[in-house]
């Protein structure tokens, strides 16, 4: 069995919102975040790979990593917004 050393801490997975800091991180498929535009635009890629014969969890995956790549992630404002 290992000594612990002092000072050393075990990873801790990190909490999901921190006030101070003032960010939040969203839990992995979690699709609040995204507008109602990015929304439809992700369902009309995956209904494109669907009819392709792509499976339905493969092309959900892949329509929400198009619009992550078109639009750079979620909701962002419009004037830091890189294109």
């Amino acid at each position: 069995m290992r000594k612990e050393r002092p000072g050393l801490r075990l990873w801790r997975k990190a909490p999901l919102c921190r006030p101070a800091r003032g960010s939040c991180i969203t839990p992995q498929g979690d699709k609040s975040a995204y507008t109602d535009k990015q929304k439809r635009k992700a369902e009309h890629i995956e209904e494109g790979y669907e009819k392709r014969g792509v499976s339905e969890g493969e092309a959900e995956r892949r329509a929400w990593a198009t619009v992550n790549k078109q639009d750079g992630g979620s909701k962002q404002s419009g004037s830091g917004r890189k294109h």
